[in-house]
This record gives structure tokens, C-alpha cells and sequence, in this order.
């Protein structure tokens, strides 16, 4: 997966995948669910409703410059209302 969205990926029509976000073949994002261009998803990875996949860190010195990122291993599955946040 060179980056972008695999062509065997599933994203539901009311979910958001930022530009920049990577996701392999036969993700699939599910309703209202939020992956952020810092987000890098393996084959099969399963997001569920309302999830949040690679936002800003709770840190409050965080720097939004810096460059980190969110991986998720293939064939995770990420159920309802979870989010994991980028690195600091």
C-alpha cells in the first residue's frame, strides 16, 4: 500500500477519511466513524461508528507540527466510540 484509499476498502458515506490517511485492502470504516490524515491502516483493519483513528494527542503542549502518526495493525478492529490518538 503505496498510500491513499485501497481500492478493496469499504468507507461508508457519512464517515470522514482526511486526505493524507492510508488505508490497506479491505478496510472498512463504518458509520460516522473518523479516520485523520495522520492515520495509517493495515489490510482488513474494521473501524466502527463514531471511532476516532489519529487525531491530536490529549497533551496539552503537544505540537500539531510535529510529525507522528497512528498505526493500526491489519485485521484490527476498532469498536464504537474508540480513539487512539497519534503519538506525542
Amino acid at each position: 500500500m503505496s498510500g491513499g484509499i485501497h481500492t478493496g476498502a469499504s468507507v461508508h458515506p457519512t464517515a470522514i477519511v482526511e486526505d493524507g490517511a492510508r488505508l490497506g485492502a479491505g478496510c472498512v470504516v463504518h458509520a460516522h466513524a473518523i479516520v485523520r490524515r495522520h492515520a495509517v491502516l493495515g489490510d482488513g483493519v474494521v473501524v466502527h461508528p463514531f471511532a476516532v483513528v489519529g487525531s491530536d494527542p490529549q497533551d496539552l503542549k503537544f505540537d500539531t507540527a510535529t510529525e507522528s502518526g497512528t498505526r493500526v495493525g491489519a485485521r484490527s478492529v476498532l469498536r464504537e466510540h474508540v480513539t487512539i490518538n497519534r503519538a506525542t
